[in-house]
Formats: C-alpha cells, structure tokens, sequence
C-alpha cells in the first residue's frame, strides 16, 4: 500500500486520507508552507508523499 503512494501524485483528498486530517487541514498547511506543493495551475494541486513525510520529520518530537 505504501507503495502506491511513492510513485504517484498525489491529491488533497488522498494526502487528507493518508494523513487522518480533513483538507482543509491539508490547505492549512499548505497555506503555512509546513508541506510542500507542486502547483500545476492556480486551483490545481498535487503532491509528492516522500516530500510530505521529509517534512513531516521537523515535527517529530524525540524520547526523554
């Protein structure tokens, strides 16, 4: 499963999915430039799940 998500881009929706948030939780961090965006048009959007995940990562508290 994991897989499908390497090759492909993906959509808000299905980020939205992957991560359990809504999309405009999506959009929210889109808009903070806390992930990252690849713009085909002003409306249209997609995006990479390794970038997603590598940025991800600055969130990621460590163990005491």
């Amino acid at each position: 499963m994991a897989n499908e998500y390497v090759d492909k881009l993906l959509t808000k929706k299905e980020i939205a999915d992957r991560l359990g948030l809504t999309v405009r939780g999506i959009e929210c961090l889109t808009a903070r430039r806390a992930i990252p965006v690849i713009r085909l048009s002003s409306r249209c959007v997609r995006f990479r799940w390794l970038a997603i995940e590598k940025a991800l990562e600055k969130f990621t508290t460590k163990e005491i």
